[in-house]
């Protein structure tokens, strides 16, 4: 409301609320693949006040929300720094790979990148970690399948992955990028035409 309205009150009950609710959350750190990806959203929350918000911080306030950002960002697979659960890390890494694993997800895609975007004045290493990841290992292996006109995730599943890349890919555009992502992911709607195309010819295919 403050961004429509220009109403600093509304801009300091928002930056008292985001306060509340990311020092609140509490994270089962040994169950990260469940309550930290869900904990990501706060951080996401969090992200979207700092940014809109920004003239009315103080940096007391700065401070405040970055610590309780990144804190909460250490507790997701990612982790923070965001150098966990991919191709460099752990035993697993077929689950944990940015090809079709967890990262293909919000909690780096959008909850962590959104918090480096923010913040970028005041760390900008953050964005550093965080986009270095994404362009280096998450967007050249979806562009790949993108271009073969595959999906890794099929037309179920897909569909929520292919969201996150679509609003990474908004981000970086927000930013004066080009897009990111081939064609910003329209591979999966070919693939879903296609499988409605094949299951009309021969319902027994199912």
């Amino acid at each position: 409301m403050y961004q429509i309205t220009g109403d600093e009150a509304y801009g300091h009950k928002a930056i008292k609320m985001a306060k509340n609710f990311i020092e609140s959350l509490m994270i089962d750190r040994k169950n990260a693949s469940s309550t930290g990806r869900t904990g990501m959203f706060a951080v996401w929350s969090t992200a979207l006040c700092y940014d809109w918000c920004y003239d009315l911080l103080t940096e007391e306030d700065k401070e405040h929300l970055a610590y309780y950002m990144l804190l909460q960002s250490s507790y997701s697979e990612p982790g923070y720094p965001a150098i966990q659960y991919g191709v460099n890390y752990g035993k697993d890494t077929i689950s944990h790979s940015e090809v079709n694993g967890h990262i293909l997800e919000f909690q780096l895609l959008c909850g962590q990148f959104a918090a480096s975007v923010a913040m970028y004045d005041e760390y900008p290493d953050v964005y550093n970690v965080a986009a270095g990841r994404i362009l280096q290992y998450a967007v050249p292996a979806v562009n790949i399948f993108n271009r073969s006109a595959t999906f890794t995730e099929g037309s179920a599943y897909g569909i929520y992955r292919y969201y996150f890349e679509v609003v990474n890919n908004y981000m970086f555009k927000a930013m004066g990028h080009e897009n990111v992502y081939d064609d910003e992911g329209l591979s999966l709607f070919d693939l879903i035409k296609e499988s409605k195309e094949y299951l009309k010819t021969d319902s027994r295919k199912l």
